[in-house]
């Protein structure tokens, strides 16, 4: 597919056989390491998270595939990152991978300056540190629109007061990307100490969540301005383990309606199915 629209001068939309074969070998990886037996130990604990699954997954590069080579990454592409959630999605893997790596991991790599990366990237490539991003103040919404906590400036400190709620993995980070208010402007915070976070149950069980409260807590800002693109990298990162997470679903109802009979027959074979 790949020859042929480059022939024919066509967009080739088709992975590649080295992403193919990432996709293939994390699945693989997931179907053994992470079966539903697995999830379901995770399920009733707000702050609970495989750390030997993260253990197997840092060993195998994971966390460092989308961060260039010089802040501890494999340089691979977003794309790679993207083939990687689908399969996580698809496991329901019960690790921080899509808010430290994908979500704030992304927002410092896209907002920070070249010693904030230099600093805080190499140990979220390689699973040592967790980073959560924290953006709302609402039960809904995931944008600027959401956001009502203010930065404030002391000389060259600045200080960050107030809750985030729903934050993805807040029980299990040590590392804080956190949207602030800065006059008529939004722009990111790295928060490292300070915090306190309270589990909060979700509507979905196989996630870790929490309220983030910050008292006068010392923040540090990213030197790019402004919430986007990292916001929209985020966003999509979530839409990827998304999709993943419905293939699943999808193959798990043909698969039953090949084998569920009434009347006689499968239930596929019946227009309505």
């Amino acid at each position: 597919m790949g020859a042929e629209a480059e022939r024919e001068g066509l967009v080739d939309f088709d992975f590649s056989a080295d992403q193919y074969g990432l996709r293939d070998e994390a699945r693989r990886f997931l179907e053994k390491q992470c079966p539903v037996s697995h999830v379901r130990e995770f399920l009733d604990d707000k702050a609970g998270w495989s750390r030997d699954l993260w253990k197997q997954m840092a060993d195998l590069g994971w966390m460092a595939l989308p961060f260039p080579e010089q802040y501890g990454g494999l340089g691979q592409s977003f794309l790679d990152l993207v083939l990687l959630l689908g399969e996580l999605g698809r496991s329901l893997a019960p690790v921080p991978f899509l808010s430290s790596v994908a979500m704030a991991g992304q927002v410092i790599l896209a907002h920070g300056s070249e010693e904030q990366r230099e600093r805080l990237l190499p140990g979220i490539a390689s699973g040592d540190r967790i980073a959560a991003l924290a953006v709302s103040e609402q039960p809904q919404g995931f944008g600027g629109t959401s956001i009502d906590m203010h930065a404030t400036q002391d000389g060259d400190t600045w200080h960050l007061n107030g809750e985030k709620k729903y934050v993805l993995d807040a029980p299990a980070a040590d590392l804080f990307v956190v949207a602030a208010c800065v006059g008529d402007q939004n722009r990111w915070f790295v928060v490292e100490e300070g915090a306190r976070v309270t589990p909060q149950t979700t509507y979905d069980p196989t996630r870790g969540a929490g309220s983030v409260s910050f008292d006068d807590a010392v923040a540090e800002p990213l030197e790019a301005p402004f919430l986007f693109p990292g916001l929209q990298l985020a966003t999509a990162a979530v839409c990827a383990e998304m999709i993943g997470a419905a293939e699943k679903i999808l193959d798990m109802t043909v698969e039953y309606s090949k084998q569920r009979e009434q009347f006689g027959r499968p239930i596929g074979s019946f227009q309505a199915i």
